[in-house]
């Protein structure tokens, strides 16, 4: 049975991220909330990056996955959300887009081994 404290809700799920990106990226919550391109490998059907859109309007979220179907799910849900700072693709994360046109990269375990 979960706690209150434990209960998952969006604003937990943000509070969880930032605290993991507080050691290497100190000021991750000053830059998402003024605008910054982000994107997360292995994104799945993009619950992270929906939450982190919802919660940070100015920046940019992308999401790559390897799954269309996973892609096609994500895309319909931020559509219904209405979120429009949000992105979805489909592309093996084995073999990486440019980065490099991103401020922060999150890649928390996309390879799901089969």
């Amino acid at each position: 049975m979960l706690t209150f404290q434990e209960t998952p809700t969006p604003f937990n799920l943000v509070r969880s991220l930032l605290d993991r990106l507080t050691p290497t990226a100190p000021d991750a919550r000053e830059r998402l909330t003024g605008g910054i391109d982000v994107v997360h490998l292995g994104c799945g059907r993009g619950a992270v990056l929906m939450t982190l859109a919802a919660a940070f309007p100015r920046s940019r979220f992308t999401g790559y996955d390897k799954s269309a179907e996973a892609i096609a799910d994500a895309a319909w849900l931020a559509q219904g959300r209405r979120l429009d700072n949000v992105t979805f693709h489909v592309l093996d994360v084995l073999v990486p887009p440019d980065t490099s046109v991103f401020h922060l990269v999150m890649a928390d375990g996309p390879v799901n081994w089969r």
